[in-house]
Order: structure tokens, then sequence, then C-alpha cells
């Protein structure tokens, strides 16, 4: 018979400071896209089919977010890297007591 190990629980890296940023803009920027959206089609500028299309969403929110990121100064960015710093440091604080009752287990 084969013994199977167990497998470890791998604890979750923290979020990024812009993963913080892309949590707290992205309905607004799909909003505002939505919104574009219709304003082209009532105007007749329908000239991107695409637009109907998911996936062309996405990539125009995507696009957004990392062009608001890169324009945001060090001190508009501050309240996302706060976010980030606290999560890192329960990410580390959840990865050391797993590491700490893994050791307990192999015992």
């Amino acid at each position: 018979t084969k013994t199977t190990k167990k497998k470890k629980k791998k604890t979750k890296r923290a979020k990024s400071a812009y993963l913080f940023f892309c949590d707290e803009m992205r309905a607004s920027i799909r909003r505002e896209i939505t919104e574009e959206r219709e304003q082209q089609q009532a105007n007749g500028d329908d000239e991107e089919e695409e637009d109907l299309n998911p996936r062309s969403m996405m990539s125009k929110v995507s696009k957004e977010l990392g062009r608001r990121w890169r324009s945001l100064t060090d001190e508009e960015k501050k309240p996302f890297v706060a976010k980030h710093l606290k999560a890192k440091a329960k990410a580390e604080a959840e990865a050391a007591a797993a590491a700490d009752a893994d050791d307990d287990d192999d015992d």
C-alpha cells in the first residue's frame, strides 16, 4: 500500500497595495466605462462592436486601473500601502503560527 503524505496548507500571501487600490476603485471605474459606452450608443457613436464583449470590458477596466495607479503620488498611495503592510504582518503571523503547528505535529 502507498502511504500519502499530508499536504501542508500554505498561507496566503498578503495583497499588494495595488490590489487594495483595485478593490476600492474597480466598481467606480466599471460604472464610468459603462456610462461612457451608453452615452456613445445614445449619440450614435457605436463604432466599437467589441464593447459588447465582457472581456473587452475587463480589459478596459484593468488598463484604467493601471493608468490611475501609475498617476498616483506616493502620498496618495499611502493608505493602500498601509493596508498592504497590515495584511503582510497578519500573513507573516499566520505563517509563523502554521510553521509552529507543523513543528508540533512532527513531534
